[in-house]
């Protein structure tokens, strides 16, 4: 008999990936990207007590940030209905893209280092349901390098990260499967055993948790 809970989280990350392949029969784009947020979103919330989801602009006293896709507050946190939060009551902050590409890790991370001149605690970056690029290619920006006969990845610790404001990007591509988080020392942690979604609930449950 195998781990039952373990089963539990790969039914759960199947639901995630065909949710994912079923909805590419949406033809409108913006709808399309909505429903795929959505249902990411509210797997959150169903799956961590008491957690609130939203999406919005968050702002400080002396600028704004772009639209987001998730943010996560705390749970003190005064809120309002028209889709703006203030930075000190932000707990964590992630685009969801159906396809990642290079640009969008660029833009969440200048996104991070912006709103963590304001407020430090603030964690956040990148789920996504298909990786839109070579796997190594992104790895090797957070310094993993891949070994072709061990078929593998490596730490390359001469290497300097290029996306440092980003602390995790979230992977559920079924060929490019993967959680990268930082640890408590800032340095980047690859994890590609599937099923990964509990490891990725625990962004959620704590955000002071590095998986």
């Amino acid at each position: 008999m195998g781990n039952i809970l373990e089963e539990i989280d790969l039914y759960k990350e199947k639901i995630l990936q065909y949710q994912y392949e079923v909805s590419e029969g949406i033809t409108h784009q913006l709808t399309k990207g909505e429903i795929r947020e959505r249902f990411i979103m509210n797997l959150i919330k169903e799956s961590v007590p008491g957690i609130k989801t939203l999406n919005g602009i968050i702002a400080s006293n002396s600028n704004q940030s772009p639209q987001i896709d998730l943010i996560i507050p705390n749970t003190r946190a005064i809120l309002n209905d028209v889709g703006i939060i203030d930075i000190r009551d932000v707990k964590n902050v992630f685009e969801i893209k159906s396809r990642m590409k290079k640009e969008h890790i660029i833009k969440i991370n200048n996104t991070l280092k912006n709103l963590k001149k304001e407020n430090p605690k603030i964690k956040g970056g990148i789920i996504c349901y298909k990786v839109d690029c070579t796997e190594q290619y992104i790895l090797k920006d957070f310094g993993y390098q891949y070994d072709k006969e061990l078929k593998s990845y490596s730490k390359n610790n001469i290497h300097k990260c290029t996306y440092d404001s980003i602390d995790y990007i979230v992977s559920f591509d079924q060929e490019k499967e993967f959680i990268l988080s930082k640890d408590i020392s800032n340095k980047y942690i690859l994890d590609k055993k599937v099923p990964i979604i509990s490891k990725f609930l625990m962004i959620f449950s704590n955000s002071e948790v590095n998986i």
